[in-house]
Protein backbone atom coordinates (compact mmCIF):
# COMPACT_ATOMS: atom_id res chain seq x y z
CA UNK A 1 0.00 0.00 0.00
CA UNK A 2 1.35 3.39 -0.75
CA UNK A 3 2.06 5.61 1.89
CA UNK A 4 -0.22 8.65 0.99
CA UNK A 5 2.25 10.93 2.69
CA UNK A 6 5.19 10.26 0.88
CA UNK A 7 6.15 13.44 -1.64
CA UNK A 8 6.05 11.21 -4.95
CA UNK A 9 8.59 13.15 -8.18
CA UNK A 10 8.32 11.90 -11.76
CA UNK A 11 11.84 12.43 -12.92
CA UNK A 12 11.75 12.61 -16.91
CA UNK A 13 14.68 12.60 -18.76
CA UNK A 14 15.35 11.20 -22.59
CA UNK A 15 17.53 8.53 -22.01
CA UNK A 16 20.05 7.65 -18.59
CA UNK A 17 22.63 6.83 -20.28
CA UNK A 18 24.70 8.79 -22.66
CA UNK A 19 26.15 12.20 -20.23
CA UNK A 20 27.09 13.63 -17.05
CA UNK A 21 23.14 14.90 -16.37
CA UNK A 22 22.72 11.04 -17.29
CA UNK A 23 24.93 9.94 -14.76
CA UNK A 24 24.27 11.89 -11.98
CA UNK A 25 20.30 11.21 -12.21
CA UNK A 26 21.18 7.54 -12.28
CA UNK A 27 23.20 7.74 -9.04
CA UNK A 28 20.81 9.79 -7.08
CA UNK A 29 17.53 7.90 -8.23
CA UNK A 30 17.88 4.91 -5.98
CA UNK A 31 19.67 7.24 -2.87
CA UNK A 32 16.63 9.15 -3.12
CA UNK A 33 14.60 6.16 -2.24
CA UNK A 34 16.30 5.22 0.27
CA UNK A 35 15.43 9.16 1.82
CA UNK A 36 11.67 8.26 1.84
CA UNK A 37 11.03 10.11 -1.82
CA UNK A 38 8.98 7.81 -3.86
CA UNK A 39 10.16 8.02 -7.33
CA UNK A 40 9.62 7.41 -10.33
CA UNK A 41 10.73 7.63 -14.11
CA UNK A 42 10.30 8.89 -17.54
CA UNK A 43 12.94 7.78 -19.88
CA UNK A 44 14.05 5.44 -22.60
CA UNK A 45 14.72 2.50 -21.15
CA UNK A 46 15.85 -1.03 -21.70
CA UNK A 47 14.24 -3.94 -20.37
CA UNK A 48 17.78 -4.35 -18.16
CA UNK A 49 17.36 -1.05 -17.17
CA UNK A 50 13.63 -1.29 -16.28
CA UNK A 51 14.72 -4.76 -13.92
CA UNK A 52 17.45 -3.11 -12.36
CA UNK A 53 15.40 0.40 -11.43
CA UNK A 54 12.31 -1.49 -10.09
CA UNK A 55 14.73 -3.80 -8.00
CA UNK A 56 15.84 -0.82 -6.64
CA UNK A 57 12.56 0.73 -5.65
CA UNK A 58 11.41 2.82 -9.13
CA UNK A 59 8.20 3.16 -10.71
CA UNK A 60 9.57 3.11 -14.45
CA UNK A 61 7.98 4.35 -17.45
CA UNK A 62 9.29 3.82 -20.62
CA UNK A 63 8.81 5.82 -23.05
CA UNK A 64 7.07 3.63 -26.15
CA UNK A 65 7.03 6.84 -28.92
CA UNK A 66 9.46 6.25 -31.56
CA UNK A 67 11.22 9.13 -32.02
CA UNK A 68 11.79 13.12 -30.53
CA UNK A 69 9.22 14.54 -32.71
CA UNK A 70 7.06 11.79 -31.97
CA UNK A 71 3.11 13.70 -31.42
CA UNK A 72 3.08 10.61 -28.46
CA UNK A 73 5.27 11.45 -26.57
CA UNK A 74 3.51 14.44 -24.52
CA UNK A 75 0.50 12.10 -24.07
CA UNK A 76 2.80 9.19 -22.53
CA UNK A 77 4.22 11.58 -20.27
CA UNK A 78 0.96 12.73 -19.27
CA UNK A 79 -0.23 9.11 -18.95
CA UNK A 80 2.99 8.56 -16.70
CA UNK A 81 2.25 11.60 -14.44
CA UNK A 82 -1.24 10.63 -13.16
CA UNK A 83 -0.38 6.89 -12.72
CA UNK A 84 2.55 7.70 -10.53
CA UNK A 85 0.03 10.30 -8.85
CA UNK A 86 3.68 12.44 -8.70
CA UNK A 87 3.12 15.85 -7.05
CA UNK A 88 6.00 17.39 -8.80
CA UNK A 89 7.80 16.43 -12.16
CA UNK A 90 11.56 17.20 -12.16
CA UNK A 91 12.79 17.52 -15.84
CA UNK A 92 16.70 16.69 -17.31
CA UNK A 93 17.57 18.34 -19.73
CA UNK A 94 16.02 20.68 -23.14
CA UNK A 95 13.36 17.91 -24.60
CA UNK A 96 12.39 16.72 -21.59
CA UNK A 97 12.12 20.54 -19.84
CA UNK A 98 9.76 21.42 -22.51
CA UNK A 99 7.62 18.55 -22.70
CA UNK A 100 7.96 18.14 -18.58
CA UNK A 101 7.14 21.54 -18.10
CA UNK A 102 4.00 21.69 -20.71
CA UNK A 103 2.12 18.81 -18.89
CA UNK A 104 3.40 19.96 -15.47
CA UNK A 105 1.93 23.55 -16.29
CA UNK A 106 -1.33 21.56 -17.20
CA UNK A 107 -2.51 19.67 -14.55
CA UNK A 108 -1.75 22.10 -12.09
CA UNK A 109 1.89 20.12 -10.95
CA UNK A 110 4.74 21.59 -9.13
CA UNK A 111 7.41 21.29 -11.81
CA UNK A 112 11.22 21.96 -10.91
CA UNK A 113 13.27 22.50 -13.94
CA UNK A 114 17.27 21.59 -14.34
CA UNK A 115 19.79 23.79 -15.69
CA UNK A 116 22.58 22.04 -16.29
CA UNK A 117 24.51 24.21 -18.57
CA UNK A 118 25.05 27.73 -18.85
CA UNK A 119 23.74 30.48 -20.86
CA UNK A 120 26.13 30.33 -23.62
CA UNK A 121 25.77 26.63 -23.79
CA UNK A 122 22.67 27.50 -25.76
CA UNK A 123 22.10 27.95 -29.48
CA UNK A 124 19.08 30.06 -29.66
CA UNK A 125 16.93 26.96 -31.72
CA UNK A 126 13.81 26.78 -31.55
CA UNK A 127 13.30 24.66 -28.61
CA UNK A 128 15.61 26.54 -26.40
CA UNK A 129 13.65 29.50 -27.04
CA UNK A 130 10.29 27.59 -25.78
CA UNK A 131 12.20 25.97 -22.61
CA UNK A 132 12.86 29.67 -21.96
CA UNK A 133 9.50 31.24 -22.23
CA UNK A 134 7.98 27.84 -19.96
CA UNK A 135 10.95 27.94 -17.83
CA UNK A 136 9.90 31.42 -16.69
CA UNK A 137 6.71 29.16 -14.66
CA UNK A 138 8.69 26.51 -13.44
CA UNK A 139 8.51 26.66 -9.65
CA UNK A 140 12.16 26.45 -9.57
CA UNK A 141 15.33 26.06 -11.20
CA UNK A 142 17.82 23.97 -10.24
CA UNK A 143 21.05 24.55 -11.71
CA UNK A 144 24.51 22.84 -10.71
CA UNK A 145 26.52 25.94 -10.55
CA UNK A 146 26.63 29.74 -10.07
CA UNK A 147 26.84 29.93 -14.46
CA UNK A 148 23.73 27.80 -14.34
CA UNK A 149 22.15 29.85 -11.76
CA UNK A 150 22.76 32.97 -13.56
CA UNK A 151 21.23 31.59 -16.60
CA UNK A 152 17.72 32.63 -15.31
CA UNK A 153 18.57 36.16 -13.84
CA UNK A 154 14.75 37.09 -13.00
CA UNK A 155 13.10 33.84 -12.01
CA UNK A 156 12.30 33.98 -8.77
CA UNK A 157 12.50 30.92 -7.38
CA UNK A 158 15.99 29.42 -8.28
CA UNK A 159 19.20 27.36 -6.28
CA UNK A 160 22.19 25.40 -6.72
CA UNK A 161 22.95 22.08 -6.20
CA UNK A 162 26.23 21.28 -7.32
CA UNK A 163 27.09 17.38 -8.63
CA UNK A 164 28.21 14.68 -6.28
CA UNK A 165 30.27 11.83 -7.18
CA UNK A 166 30.46 8.45 -5.19
CA UNK A 167 34.12 8.91 -4.07
CA UNK A 168 34.06 5.03 -2.31
CA UNK A 169 32.82 3.44 -5.89
CA UNK A 170 35.63 5.50 -7.65
CA UNK A 171 37.81 4.31 -5.04
CA UNK A 172 36.92 0.98 -5.46
CA UNK A 173 37.06 0.13 -8.80
CA UNK A 174 40.49 -1.20 -11.18
CA UNK A 175 41.49 0.17 -14.06
CA UNK A 176 40.74 -0.92 -17.28
CA UNK A 177 43.18 -3.85 -18.97
CA UNK A 178 46.23 -1.61 -21.00
CA UNK A 179 49.10 -2.11 -22.74
CA UNK A 180 51.59 -0.47 -20.34
CA UNK A 181 54.01 1.02 -22.79
CA UNK A 182 51.62 2.35 -25.06
CA UNK A 183 49.72 5.59 -23.72
CA UNK A 184 45.98 6.47 -22.94
CA UNK A 185 44.06 9.56 -23.65
CA UNK A 186 40.64 9.52 -22.36
CA UNK A 187 37.76 11.95 -22.63
CA UNK A 188 34.61 11.24 -21.81
CA UNK A 189 31.12 13.57 -23.42
CA UNK A 190 28.11 14.25 -25.33
CA UNK A 191 29.43 14.34 -29.27
CA UNK A 192 28.15 17.66 -29.49
CA UNK A 193 29.68 21.08 -30.93
CA UNK A 194 30.39 22.67 -27.62
CA UNK A 195 32.22 19.93 -26.27
CA UNK A 196 35.62 20.53 -28.28
CA UNK A 197 36.08 16.53 -29.08
CA UNK A 198 37.14 17.74 -33.25
CA UNK A 199 39.68 19.71 -31.17
CA UNK A 200 40.75 17.14 -29.25
CA UNK A 201 41.10 14.59 -33.07
CA UNK A 202 43.07 17.33 -34.26
CA UNK A 203 45.60 17.62 -31.07
CA UNK A 204 46.09 13.71 -31.49
CA UNK A 205 46.89 14.36 -35.21
CA UNK A 206 49.62 16.81 -33.79
CA UNK A 207 50.90 14.34 -30.71
CA UNK A 208 51.14 11.41 -33.50
CA UNK A 209 54.78 12.01 -35.15
CA UNK A 210 56.08 11.85 -31.63
CA UNK A 211 54.15 9.22 -30.04
CA UNK A 212 53.24 6.43 -32.95
CA UNK A 213 51.54 4.63 -30.37
CA UNK A 214 49.38 7.36 -28.73
CA UNK A 215 45.82 6.42 -28.08
CA UNK A 216 42.67 8.51 -27.49
CA UNK A 217 39.28 6.76 -26.58
CA UNK A 218 36.20 8.50 -26.66
CA UNK A 219 33.65 7.64 -24.32
CA UNK A 220 30.28 9.25 -25.20
CA UNK A 221 27.69 9.43 -27.58
CA UNK A 222 25.88 12.24 -29.54
CA UNK A 223 24.93 13.59 -33.02
CA UNK A 224 28.41 14.08 -33.79
CA UNK A 225 30.09 10.85 -33.81
CA UNK A 226 29.74 10.29 -37.61
CA UNK A 227 31.24 13.87 -38.66
CA UNK A 228 33.83 12.85 -36.11
CA UNK A 229 34.72 9.42 -37.55
CA UNK A 230 35.24 11.22 -40.99
CA UNK A 231 37.39 13.79 -39.62
CA UNK A 232 39.48 11.19 -37.63
CA UNK A 233 39.80 9.39 -40.75
CA UNK A 234 40.82 12.93 -42.78
CA UNK A 235 43.53 13.13 -40.00
CA UNK A 236 44.80 10.05 -41.10
CA UNK A 237 44.60 8.68 -36.98
CA UNK A 238 41.81 5.92 -37.31
CA UNK A 239 44.35 3.77 -35.78
CA UNK A 240 44.50 6.15 -32.95
CA UNK A 241 41.58 6.25 -32.04
CA UNK A 242 38.51 4.44 -30.23
CA UNK A 243 35.11 5.44 -30.67
CA UNK A 244 33.85 3.41 -27.54
CA UNK A 245 30.29 5.09 -26.95
CA UNK A 246 28.65 4.99 -23.49
CA UNK A 247 30.80 2.41 -20.97
CA UNK A 248 29.36 1.17 -17.87
CA UNK A 249 33.03 0.63 -16.58
CA UNK A 250 34.04 4.66 -17.48
CA UNK A 251 35.86 4.88 -14.25
CA UNK A 252 37.89 1.90 -14.98
CA UNK A 253 38.97 3.48 -18.25
CA UNK A 254 39.99 6.91 -16.30
CA UNK A 255 42.27 4.87 -14.11
CA UNK A 256 44.10 3.16 -16.91
CA UNK A 257 44.36 6.56 -18.84
CA UNK A 258 47.80 8.58 -18.61
CA UNK A 259 45.46 11.49 -19.08
CA UNK A 260 41.86 13.10 -19.19
CA UNK A 261 41.35 15.99 -21.89
CA UNK A 262 37.92 17.86 -21.95
CA UNK A 263 38.23 20.72 -24.78
CA UNK A 264 34.53 22.17 -23.56
CA UNK A 265 34.13 25.58 -24.50
CA UNK A 266 31.17 25.45 -22.05
CA UNK A 267 29.91 23.57 -18.84
CA UNK A 268 27.72 24.09 -16.09
CA UNK A 269 29.50 21.57 -13.55
CA UNK A 270 31.59 18.78 -15.09
CA UNK A 271 31.12 15.52 -14.40
CA UNK A 272 33.26 13.62 -16.21
CA UNK A 273 36.05 16.36 -14.86
CA UNK A 274 35.04 15.54 -11.03
CA UNK A 275 34.97 12.19 -12.09
CA UNK A 276 38.84 12.01 -13.35
CA UNK A 277 39.83 13.87 -10.59
CA UNK A 278 38.20 11.74 -8.26
CA UNK A 279 39.77 8.63 -10.25
CA UNK A 280 43.45 10.24 -9.55
CA UNK A 281 43.93 10.88 -13.36
CA UNK A 282 46.09 13.54 -14.70
CA UNK A 283 44.30 16.44 -16.76
CA UNK A 284 44.48 18.81 -19.68
CA UNK A 285 41.44 20.86 -19.69
CA UNK A 286 40.29 23.84 -21.63
CA UNK A 287 40.66 27.40 -19.90
CA UNK A 288 37.03 27.99 -19.12
CA UNK A 289 35.57 29.24 -15.90
CA UNK A 290 34.12 25.76 -14.88
CA UNK A 291 36.36 24.06 -15.05
CA UNK A 292 39.03 25.83 -13.13
CA UNK A 293 36.00 26.20 -10.53
CA UNK A 294 35.77 22.71 -10.62
CA UNK A 295 39.16 21.27 -10.05
CA UNK A 296 41.63 25.03 -8.89
CA UNK A 297 44.27 26.64 -11.03
CA UNK A 298 46.54 24.05 -9.70
CA UNK A 299 44.13 21.21 -10.69
CA UNK A 300 44.94 20.42 -14.52
CA UNK A 301 47.29 22.49 -17.14
CA UNK A 302 45.03 24.62 -19.19
CA UNK A 303 44.66 25.47 -22.33
CA UNK A 304 42.74 27.91 -24.83
CA UNK A 305 39.83 26.72 -26.24
CA UNK A 306 39.54 25.39 -29.58
CA UNK A 307 43.53 25.45 -29.50
CA UNK A 308 44.49 22.28 -30.46
CA UNK A 309 47.84 23.20 -30.86
CA UNK A 310 48.38 24.56 -27.50
CA UNK A 311 46.17 21.18 -26.20
CA UNK A 312 48.78 18.90 -28.09
CA UNK A 313 51.54 21.25 -26.01
CA UNK A 314 49.88 20.56 -22.47
CA UNK A 315 49.18 16.81 -23.56
CA UNK A 316 52.95 16.07 -24.18
CA UNK A 317 54.18 18.06 -21.05
CA UNK A 318 52.16 16.11 -18.84
CA UNK A 319 53.68 12.49 -20.87
CA UNK A 320 57.06 13.75 -20.41
CA UNK A 321 56.44 15.42 -16.40
CA UNK A 322 55.43 12.82 -14.07
CA UNK A 323 56.21 15.11 -11.18
CA UNK A 324 53.61 17.55 -12.81
CA UNK A 325 50.73 14.98 -13.18
CA UNK A 326 51.72 13.66 -9.62
CA UNK A 327 51.30 17.49 -8.45
CA UNK A 328 47.90 17.60 -10.71
CA UNK A 329 45.86 14.49 -9.18
CA UNK A 330 46.68 15.33 -5.53
CA UNK A 331 45.46 19.21 -6.52
CA UNK A 332 42.42 18.32 -8.34
CA UNK A 333 41.31 15.24 -6.02
CA UNK A 334 41.31 17.38 -3.14
CA UNK A 335 39.08 19.94 -4.89
CA UNK A 336 36.83 17.28 -5.14
CA UNK A 337 36.65 15.64 -2.04
CA UNK A 338 33.51 16.91 -0.35
CA UNK A 339 31.42 16.69 -3.71
CA UNK A 340 29.46 13.82 -2.07
CA UNK A 341 26.40 12.22 -4.04
CA UNK A 342 24.99 11.38 -0.76
CA UNK A 343 24.99 15.15 0.02
CA UNK A 344 23.61 16.15 -2.79
CA UNK A 345 20.71 13.56 -2.65
CA UNK A 346 20.06 14.76 0.86
CA UNK A 347 19.72 18.37 -0.48
CA UNK A 348 17.16 17.12 -3.71
CA UNK A 349 15.37 15.15 -0.98
CA UNK A 350 14.85 18.66 0.93
CA UNK A 351 14.34 20.73 -1.71
CA UNK A 352 11.29 18.06 -2.87
CA UNK A 353 9.47 18.35 0.44
CA UNK A 354 9.94 21.99 0.71
CA UNK A 355 8.41 22.51 -3.17
CA UNK A 356 5.42 19.99 -1.87
CA UNK A 357 4.70 22.07 1.07
CA UNK A 358 4.86 25.44 0.05
CA UNK A 359 7.69 26.46 2.04
CA UNK A 360 10.15 29.16 0.68
CA UNK A 361 13.62 28.59 -0.57
CA UNK A 362 16.50 29.78 0.87
CA UNK A 363 17.74 33.64 -0.16
CA UNK A 364 18.98 33.81 -3.57
CA UNK A 365 18.89 30.18 -3.51
CA UNK A 366 22.75 29.89 -3.35
CA UNK A 367 23.34 28.72 -0.08
CA UNK A 368 21.81 25.51 -1.25
CA UNK A 369 25.07 24.10 -3.23
CA UNK A 370 26.76 20.63 -1.96
CA UNK A 371 30.44 22.19 -2.35
CA UNK A 372 32.75 22.43 0.25
CA UNK A 373 32.14 26.02 0.44
CA UNK A 374 28.47 25.90 0.85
Amino acid sequence: MRDESQVRILFCIPRLVGGGAERQLSQLLPRLVERGIGVSLFSRLTRNEVASLEAAGIACYPIRAAGNHDPRLLGELAVAARHSRAAIIHSWLTQMDVLGGAVALTTGRSWVLSERLSKDGYYGGWKDRLRRFLGRFADIVVANSEAGLDAWPGHPRRTIIANGIDLERIDDVGAAAWPIRRPLIVTMARLEAHKGVGSVLKAVARLRGKYPDLMLVILGQGPLEAELRALAAALGIEDNVIFAGFRPDAWSWLKAACLFVSASSVEGQPNAVMEAAAAGTPQVLSDIVMHRNTVGDGGALFFEPSDPEAMAVAIAELLENPACARAIVASARSSVADFSVERAADLYAALYRRTASGSPMPEAGRGASCSSAA
